[in-house]
Order: C-alpha cells, then structure tokens, then sequence
C-alpha cells in the first residue's frame, strides 16, 4: 500500500504543469514570482584605537608632568557623538598611581579635537558627552580626532617620596 501512494505521489509531482511561488505568486504556464522583504538593522558601532601607555621619568622639581596621547574614535553615528567614561585603579576608580603604600593623583583632561588647547577636565565614573567621531573610517584613515591628557601636577609631587608609582587607566566609549 505504502509503495502505491509514493509511486502516486511521484506521478503528480513529476508531471505537474505549474510551479508557485512561496509568497504572494503569480502564477502562468512558464513562471511564477513572488516578492521576498528584506530588511537590514545596522546597530550603533564605536571603537577607540591608538591608545598608547604613558611612562613619565625625570620631573625637573618644578613643573607639573604632562603627556599627551592622540586617539581615534570612530562610530557610525551619523551626528558624530559619543560618550567617554574613565576610571582609575586607586579607591573608587580616582586617578591616582600607587608604590603600594603611598599614591599620587592624577589629572585626567578629554579634547575631541587634538588641536585643542582647551582640553575637558574629565572626572573619574562620570561619562561626558563628547562628539567628532570619525564616521568614515575605523582606523581614522590615520588621522587621529582626539587627544586623551594626563597631568600630575607639581605640588602632588613635591610631597611625593622616591619610589616606582603605577597604576591603569581605563577609557570606554559608548555611543550617545
């Protein structure tokens, strides 16, 4: 019996005339067609690259330590805006350095624009609404579009005693 329907069902398959589409078919002895929706979700996409580590050696006992540090920031948001959110390895994610027992602190500054000479105080766990992302390339094409800062001011280390200080810094970015 089984044989029988499959034989049956054979013969209609094999000579039947006309073929459908899944959706929506029009159907006609040589074709049918139907429409297929495709639909394409890009979500928000930022990065951050460049990031270098910053070794200072050498105060000359009277002025702060400065270092600078061009970066990329890219993100497909049309308006070129971000959110940039810092935090240190000292109590509370400060920015500070430590010997292990003594530390020293540190200031950290944010510019979207590495021309600036006004950079933005950053403070630590508090994000800042930043923009000039690079919307075009991952990588900036090379060119970096801001400039992350970081000061030890003088009288910080006036009080400091020698030794070997360390410490992480970490920068995300989110999109707006």
């Amino acid at each position: 019996m089984l044989k029988k329907i499959l034989f049956t069902f054979f013969i209609v398959v094999a000579f039947c005339k006309y073929s459908f589409a899944e959706q929506q078919g029009v159907t006609s002895d040589v074709e049918s067609q139907g429409q297929i929706e495709i639909n394409l979700e890009i979500t928000d996409l930022i990065k951050i690259s460049g990031l270098n580590d910053f070794y200072f050696i050498n105060w000359d006992k009277s002025n702060d330590m400065k270092q600078d540090d061009l970066v990329c920031v890219y993100s497909n948001n049309s308006n070129g805006r971000y959110n940039i959110l810092a935090y240190g390895t000292g109590s509370n994610g400060n920015f500070e350095v430590s010997d292990g027992t003594r530390n020293i602190e540190y200031e950290l500054y944010w510019s979207d624009q590495i021309n600036s000479e006004i950079p933005i105080l950053l403070n630590p766990n508090q994000p800042l609404l930043s923009e000039n992302a690079n919307k075009d390339y991952f990588d900036c094409n090379g060119a970096n579009n801001a400039k992350i800062t970081i000061k030890f001011k003088s009288n910080d280390l006036e009080k400091s005693l020698g030794s070997d200080y360390q410490g992480s810094l970490i920068v995300a970015i989110s999109p707006e």
